[in-house]
């Protein structure tokens, strides 16, 4: 993990929250997904102007964790009580300072301890070496369709086992 970043606060997310989370996703989306992804395919993954209210019903039976940093949503995670990671996406000025590392760990530590043995994600080409490094292994690499367009992704997972080894 990287050192200390002033002003970050790790947390739930309030239902106040969705408007940030949502421009946080459109801002990693558009700013860090150039690489591997089209403008086409980012503009069916993430629209431009995302309707915080449909955000806020996405993630209804799930645990949402921000990374707040100066009162600003700049990282969250998403994820469900079968292990599922749904979400985990950094705005592009804050990436590789650690907060996906740390969200990704506060939801590992809370999923332990429901006993989950598995942590299992769909991971975009940009998230894949991330979750990697984590210790999650490719089980398959997919096409998924967003408005009409086609993009590639990895369904990935992670042993918790007693006998897995832990990175």
């Amino acid at each position: 993990m990287s050192p200390s970043i002033p002003n970050l606060i790790v947390r739930r997310a309030e239902v106040g929250d969705a408007a940030a989370i949502a421009a946080c996703f459109t801002e990693s989306v558009h700013g860090l997904a150039r690489e591997h992804y089209d403008e086409r395919q980012r503009a069916a993954w993430a629209p431009p102007a995302p309707d915080p209210a449909e955000w806020a019903q996405k993630f209804e039976g799930r645990t949402v964790l921000v990374a707040v940093v100066d009162q600003v949503v700049r990282a969250f995670l998403v994820y469900s009580d079968d292990g599922h990671i749904g979400w985990l996406y950094t705005a592009p000025q804050a990436a590789r300072r650690g907060l996906a590392a740390r969200l990704h760990a506060r939801a590992e530590h809370a999923l332990r301890g429901l006993g989950r043995v598995r942590l299992f994600t769909e991971a975009s080409l940009v998230a894949q070496p991330f979750f990697t490094r984590l210790g999650y292994r490719i089980v398959t690499r997919e096409s998924v369709e967003r408005r009409g367009v086609s993009l590639d992704r990895f369904r990935m997972e992670k042993r918790l086992d007693a006998d897995s080894p832990r990175p």
